[in-house]
């Protein structure tokens, strides 16, 4: 971490939360890294080839390497949820430190997702949900073989979710559609909420 990375994280703690785009800022960058191993994967090719390619070689499921990419998104999401709570003039930093938002577990998506619709700032499908929730056993499943905390990760979905008993393997071709549907509507609408809205 160079001298200028670290004196942008003070200054923001001195701030409160710093502006939430730099939560915005991040969800970009662990995107593009998402994107460059897609790239690395299919020789360089632009993104949509380099997808393309993967979704034929993983046979449209998750693989070894997918695990990283996966995440990635994660994070990104996450980052994403955070931006949005913030823009909605919520906190993650108080006197100085940081804070979880409240309710949620650990790094599940869907958990956040669940906190972010009960107060009213963005809508959330059930099958949004239902993605959230097995994306976020991706948040350190490509951290780590095993998960530290495994045994405490619900074995089926929230209740009133679309999702199946126990968390499927991610589908290259539907669940990738619905990611970026979902991110989309996150990024830039109408809907409240979202991190850019239509004027």
């Amino acid at each position: 971490m160079d001298t200028e990375s670290i004196e942008t994280q003070n200054q923001n703690l001195k701030e409160g939360d710093g502006p939430w785009y730099h939560w915005v800022v991040q969800a970009n960058d662990l995107l593009e890294a998402a994107c460059k191993l897609f790239q690395g994967f299919a020789n360089g090719a632009d993104h949509d080839e380099a997808f393309a390619a993967f979704a034929v070689a993983s046979k449209g499921t998750c693989t070894e390497l997918s695990r990283q990419m996966l995440m990635f998104r994660a994070m990104s999401t996450e980052c994403l949820l955070n931006a949005m709570w913030l823009r909605a003039g919520r906190k993650l930093i108080v006197e100085g430190g940081t804070q979880k938002i409240p309710g949620i577990r650990g790094h599940r998506l869907d958990s956040i997702a669940a906190v972010l619709q009960g107060q009213g700032i963005f809508e959330f499908a059930e099958a949004d949900i239902d993605l959230l929730f097995r994306l976020s056993t991706y948040d350190t499943r490509g951290r780590a073989p095993v998960q530290r905390d495994a045994h405490k990760m619900p074995p089926h979905p929230p209740e009133g979710s679309a999702g199946s008993a126990s968390p499927q393997p991610w589908d290259w071709t539907n669940d990738s559609a619905l990611y970026a549907d979902l991110t989309n509507r996150m990024w830039l609408g109408e809907a409240a909420g979202c991190l850019f809205r239509h004027p």
